[in-house]
């Protein structure tokens, strides 16, 4: 077992998100934020890459549960609701339009995904069907094919230009073409292993996750299926499962409340700190930011896991970020490199520049990488240094009406290289 590594650096947010909302499904915005249903108070949540949330109910029928959400190819951001079995449609300014789908109580629907045909695509479990609608609302319902039981759950566009999806009480996947005929496979598979989530990777095949199987499977355009479990957790449950921008792929794990990284060769490394001991996990997503965003539906929190340095990467590891108030105005700081170990901050805008920072490696001297800042500015400034490889940080903070008092910290980070 590969064990549970120290993650590259997990932080949750909770501020902003009201008690009660129960963050489940989650989608990158065509506008750099993520966004996420509030199953529990007929919301859609908005996340900026910083943490700030903002939450839009206006429009949403009461006790609807928005459940999953996706990007869809209009610009919007597309939703189901699985107890009101509509679809909706937010706009990035949190316009909501609603779309009833005719299904009957219990039917779904449940998750959706952009199609290549420009159209939404979801499941719909309980009626055993998959589900079409324009960016227009005109709905079309496909079940030949897809046998009976099967309970189509996660779904995902393929690189052959099809649709897949997981059937997870048939553990099985399918295939559907835009014209709506459906493929069945299941040779590879281990019974009772349950498939629910998948997604399109890296490499040009479809990866799944088995929440009973406790595996990650990979399926290739052709049918041909592989599972991985060498790595993960007993009981691990693994869930929701996205593409990074690192080349990999991420899940979650619930009850085991870890994220999990797996590459495209199959090797598993696990992540928990920094997960809150109440944490549920539901779905994983890439942001805009580089990063991958889950959510905690039962904490009522957004987690972010930093896969690479998301700005300018000083020393090869290290993100520089900066929060700034100027009186009623606040803002985060934009970074610009320099070279390889030195970077600048600009506030208001790119011609002026507020704070110029350094951090060397210093291992070869006192064993510890050294952070360097200095700053033209008097208006309050919190600077963070993150150790993107292990998660550590180091926060300054220069107040308000008074000079930026140059830091010279010869002992910021401890572990070398």
């Amino acid at each position: 077992m590969a064990g549970v590594a120290q993650a590259q650096a997990i932080t949750e947010f909770s501020s902003g998100i009201s008690p009660g909302a129960i963050p489940t499904g989650m989608a990158a915005g065509p506008d750099g934020n993520l966004w996420f249903t509030e199953q529990g108070l007929d919301r859609i949540g908005r996340i900026t890459p910083h943490g700030d949330v903002t939450e839009f109910g206006l429009g949403i029928t009461a006790g609807s549960q928005p459940f999953a959400i996706a990007a869809g190819p209009d610009g919007n951001l597309w939703f189901t609701e699985i107890v009101s079995h509509r679809i909706g449609r937010i706009t990035p300014g949190g316009v909501v339009t609603e779309f009833s789908l005719g299904l009957a109580p219990g039917t779904g629907p449940a998750v959706i995904a952009a199609g290549p045909d420009g159209n939404l695509w979801f499941t719909e479990e309980y009626a055993n069907r998959i589900g079409r609608i324009s960016p227009a609302g005109a709905v079309t319902e496909f079940s030949a094919g897809i046998t009976a039981g099967a309970t189509p759950w996660g779904i995902s566009p393929g690189p052959d230009g099809n649709l897949w999806f997981t059937e997870a009480d048939g553990n099985r996947i399918g295939r559907i073409t835009p014209a709506g005929v459906v493929t069945e496979f299941g040779v590879g598979i281990t019974a009772g292993a349950r498939p629910i989530a998948i997604t399109v990777g890296p490499d040009g095949n479809l990866w799944f996750a088995e929440i009973d199987g406790n595996r990650i499977g990979r399926i290739t355009p052709t049918g041909v299926i592989t599972e991985f479990s060498e790595g993960i957790t007993a009981n691990s449950g693994p869930g929701s499962i996205a593409a990074g921008s690192d080349g990999n792929l991420w899940f979650t794990e619930d009850p085991g409340r870890r994220i999990g990284r797996i590459t495209p060769g199959g090797v598993v490394t696990e992540f928990g700190a920094g997960i809150s001991a109440d944490a549920i996990l539901g779905a994983v997503t890439p942001g805009s930011d580089g990063d991958l965003w889950f959510t905690e539906f039962f904490a009522g929190r957004i987690g972010r896991i930093t896969t690479s340095c998301s700005g300018p990467c000083l020393g090869g590891r290290f993100q520089m970020a900066a929060h700034w108030v100027a009186g009623a105005r606040s803002g985060w700081a934009t970074g610009v490199a320099l070279t390889s170990d030195t970077g600048y901050l600009w506030f208001f805008e790119p011609s002026n520049v507020e704070a110029v920072v350094k951090v060397l490696n210093g291992c070869g001297l006192n064993g510890h990488y050294w952070v360097f800042a200095s700053g033209l500015t008097n208006i309050q400034v919190d600077l963070t240094i993150t150790d993107t490889s292990n998660g550590a940080s180091k926060s300054y903070h220069s107040p308000a009406n008074t000079a930026f008092d140059p830091i010279q910290d010869t002992s910021a980070f401890a572990d070398c290289p």
